[in-house]
């Protein structure tokens, strides 16, 4: 899934999608503020839908490439690899 933690309780974690391992992709892992969520799908050869879910109280560090996009709640984003 690409999650590290970076602060002590998973308060902020960082998201890393391996976008080229699958054209379709959907996981979740528990931590103690609730379900971090990530799904992909390929929406070309280069352009995938992202939507990552994140529990309140953790902020997440989104890192496409060489971008790093901080969020705090459900995100959908359209990433060009």
């Amino acid at each position: 899934m690409g999650l590290l933690p970076l602060k002590p309780g998973y308060s902020e974690v960082q998201l890393k999608p391996v976008f080229d391992a699958f054209d379709f992709f959907d996981a979740s892992c528990c931590i103690p503020q609730g379900v971090v969520k990530m799904a992909w799908n390929r929406l070309s050869k280069k352009e995938f839908a992202l939507q990552i879910n994140i529990p309140n109280g953790t902020v997440a560090s989104v890192v496409i490439g060489n971008k790093v996009e901080k969020i705090t709640k459900t995100a959908k984003l359209k990433c060009l690899v």
